[in-house]
């Protein structure tokens, strides 16, 4: 690749870091850092069996993203384990479920008050690694969800305005319920409809690397 090239690819790449920094989001909920969840109640310190967030409402677009290992998945006979859940008048959840007739789930269940607007699952069975798992929703357009960087599109969703909200992370606090054994880190709820995706990432580094080719190049 000529080096003209390579600082053109630059250029693109920090002009894509301009464009998606110039998205105003706001951070409706966050739960920094690593925290242990530990699957039942009463819980062993320093684990917890559930975290409930700063309150946020959720409108018609909107954006989380977690990173979450399990210790434990629910087998043929066990619970639902819930890794987020804003409760409202509209439901939003992401959890891991049993599946009676195979490997447990991950699911992903957006319930706007009159019927489901997302409703998806994948076959999840892995208690060794950690996972990102990213879900962007917004009125009248394709409801997005990534897994470790693969993408489903599962269709047009409409969601109304959630007036009225509790972001819960690793189980329900009323009834105590469907907990969450396992860890979880870096959560975070936005109301906006953009996560960055694989390719505007490996655009970057691609770019990023060029710039410093071009300018190793340079001083030679």
């Amino acid at each position: 690749m000529c080096r003209k090239s390579i600082w053109l690819l630059g250029v693109l790449a920090a002009v894509v870091v301009v464009s998606a920094g110039s998205v105003s989001a706001e951070i409706i909920a966050t739960h920094a850092g690593t925290t242990d969840f530990y699957g039942s109640t009463p819980p062993v310190p320093p684990a917890v069996d559930y975290v409930t967030l700063n309150n946020g409402s959720i409108g018609d677009e909107g954006s989380v993203v977690l990173e979450f290992k399990a210790d434990v998945v629910p087998d043929e006979g066990g619970a639902t384990a819930y890794l987020w859940e804003c409760n409202a008048n509209n439901l939003y959840r992401i959890f891991l479920d049993a599946n009676p007739s195979g490997p447990s789930l991950l699911k992903v269940l957006f319930h706007n008050g009159s019927g489901y607007q997302a409703n998806w699952s994948m076959e999840f069975n892995d208690t060794a690694d950690w996972h990102t798992v990213s879900v962007a929703w917004k009125d009248g357009s394709d409801t997005l969800i990534t897994v470790d960087g693969v993408t489903s599109n599962v269709g047009v969703g409409s969601f109304g305005v959630a007036t009225t909200t509790r972001h819960q992370l690793g189980g329900y606090n009323s009834p105590q319920v469907n907990f969450f054994d396992g860890q979880m880190r870096n959560v975070t709820v936005r109301d906006t409809y953009e996560i960055p995706e694989p390719g505007t990432l490996a655009l970057l580094a691609t770019g990023l690397i060029g710039l410093l080719c071009y300018a190793w190049r340079k001083r030679k």
